[in-house]
């Protein structure tokens, strides 16, 4: 895991050179990581009343421990491709769900906000619904 930092104004010029440098970009655009938010949280959730929102970048966390360059570059590479992520509200913490290596790219392209699927973790817990 990376330090979390909030800027990445220090790294080279994507318009300079779209495809080098993207290991330093990844690690410089990582998010904090959430250890205790594990996959039996994720599968707990329902969905449904979910809603769209814009969330600022520098707000989010992550349940994933990095994300692959490749993919991340991909992303830099075809912005028409970052689309929606996921995004739980974690006892007051956004963390983000689905769409981990889509986020990295955004904030390495220099994006404030992006497009989530949102819910509140503890209105949203299956066992609660039944």
């Amino acid at each position: 895991m990376t330090d979390y930092v909030d800027s990445v104004d220090n790294l080279p010029s994507l318009d300079n050179k779209p495809n080098s440098h993207i290991e330093e970009w990844v690690k410089a655009a990582d998010f904090k990581v959430r250890n205790d938010f594990t996959q039996d949280k994720y599968q707990n959730i329902n969905w449904l009343n979910s809603k769209y929102v814009d969330l600022k970048l520098n707000s989010l966390q992550t349940w994933q421990n990095g994300v692959e360059p490749q993919k991340v570059k991909y992303f830099i590479n075809n912005r028409n491709k970052i689309k929606n992520i996921a995004v739980v509200d974690y006892y007051s913490d956004n963390i983000i769900v689905d769409g981990n290596h889509r986020a990295t790219a955004a904030r390495i392209l220099g994006w404030d906000t992006i497009r989530a699927e949102y819910i509140n973790y503890e209105n949203s817990k299956i066992d609660d619904i039944k």
